[in-house]
């Protein structure tokens, strides 16, 4: 049985392949990553090199002609050999993310 909660998170689910850069709290290191899917929520990002749930950074959305910076959290990982990744949740949202979400609709 879908619980309520997952209704609503799926109805908000947007596929989209996006091309990302993460910088890890505390850590100068920027990664390049793609994203597997992405909504108002947050954006599982594929990656072998996960960041630790918890911890926090910078997520750099490329879209065409710009680039969106997102304040964002690991909530989960995931180290299965066919999706490696993390599943972040936006801590805050700016207008230029829901434009952009939009256009994935």
């Amino acid at each position: 049985m879908t619980s309520p909660a997952n209704e609503e998170r799926r109805r908000h689910e947007r596929r989209g392949q996006v091309p990302v850069d993460y910088q890890v709290d505390h850590d100068p290191q920027p990664r390049r990553a793609m994203t597997q899917n992405i909504s108002v929520g947050g954006a599982f990002v594929l990656t072998e090199d996960p960041a630790e749930q918890g911890q926090q950074m910078t997520l750099v959305i490329h879209v065409p002609g710009r680039t969106i910076n997102v304040r964002a959290e690991v909530r989960w990982t995931s180290r299965f050999r066919h999706a490696p990744g993390m599943g972040l949740q936006f801590l805050a949202r700016t207008p230029e993310l829901d434009e952009f979400l939009a256009t994935l609709e």
